[in-house]
């Protein structure tokens, strides 16, 4: 029965969209670049067989080095779902898997 209300869909005010991937080798995901002031999350779940490393990292020189956010030693530790707030305007963020012999890792980022 048609209740007379609208549907709500909640849309993200940023309009991003996440950045997901399945990664099964050494190799970088695509580039999140969260508004500045806002939180966003990053979440990652290996598979039951993956041997490796990866890790959050952002870029806050355009072109200049990527540096660790959120080295594997801290992602193993705790759970899956990281919440970052971005100060500065236009760091991107990114997941790179820095090491694998085995499985895959899936990996995103949010507003």
């Amino acid at each position: 029965m048609d209740s007379g209300y609208p549907t709500v869909v909640k849309v993200d005010p940023s309009g991003l969209s996440a950045v997901t991937a399945t990664l099964s080798s050494v190799a970088a995901s695509s580039t999140f670049t969260p508004p500045a002031g806002r939180g966003f999350k990053a979440w990652s779940r290996p598979s039951n067989d993956f041997a490796g490393s990866y890790q959050l990292e952002c870029q806050p020189i355009a072109a200049g080095p990527w540096i660790v956010v959120l080295p594997y030693s801290i992602l193993t530790a705790t759970p899956e779902l990281q919440t970052i707030t971005e100060n500065q305007s236009g760091c991107p963020y990114r997941w790179n898997i820095t090491a694998r012999t085995a499985g895959s890792v899936t990996l995103g980022i949010a507003a």
